[in-house]
């Protein structure tokens, strides 16, 4: 691993505890750097991702015990509020569409000009799942392409990074 890699996966873990806390998602245990695990939301077992969308800090107990179940499933066994659950849909949906971003923009790297929005229902497409609409970040971010025209793949690229890290930022 590269130490640009490092340093990555070291600012996700830190981002992830300053917005989680040190508390265990599922039993609210506090935690310190022994007891600590970073929990994947979708896990590595079913293509989820390690970046600050896809993770939650919990017990090792717990995160032993959920094993790859999916999230939502697993947290019926606890008290979550309608607040905790609307935060952990939020993720698991920024963590959705940085996925598709992420197959859209590895598309575009294989043509010089490309149509964003046909890149995107592409992805969807590979994922299985509803077309995913980025209207919303067009509209509210001065992005320098429009998602309907041909772009060159490049500017594409961009933009998707761009997006990535706002979505990150957002969630």
């Amino acid at each position: 691993m590269s130490l640009q890699d490092k340093k990555r996966l070291k600012r996700i873990k830190n981002d992830v505890i300053e917005r989680d806390g040190l508390l265990c998602c599922y039993c609210d245990r506090v935690l310190n750097q022994e007891t600590l695990t970073m929990d994947h939301i979708v896990p590595d077992s079913k293509r989820g991702t390690f970046n600050a969308t896809n993770l939650t800090v919990a017990c090792k107990p717990c995160n032993n015990k959920r094993g790859n179940q999916p999230f939502f499933e697993y947290c019926k066994d606890f008290s979550f509020s309608e607040e905790k659950i609307a935060k952990y849909k939020r993720l698991y949906f920024g963590n959705l569409k940085i996925k598709v971003l992420n197959i859209a923009k590895e598309q575009c790297l294989k043509t010089e000009q490309a149509i964003p929005d046909k890149l995107i229902s592409q992805a969807c497409k590979i994922l299985k799942i509803k077309t995913i609409s980025f209207v919303d970040y067009q509209n509210e971010y001065p992005l320098s392409i429009d998602f309907s025209k041909s772009c060159h793949r490049k500017e594409i690229k961009f933009v998707f990074e761009t997006l990535i890290r706002i979505i990150e930022l957002d969630s």
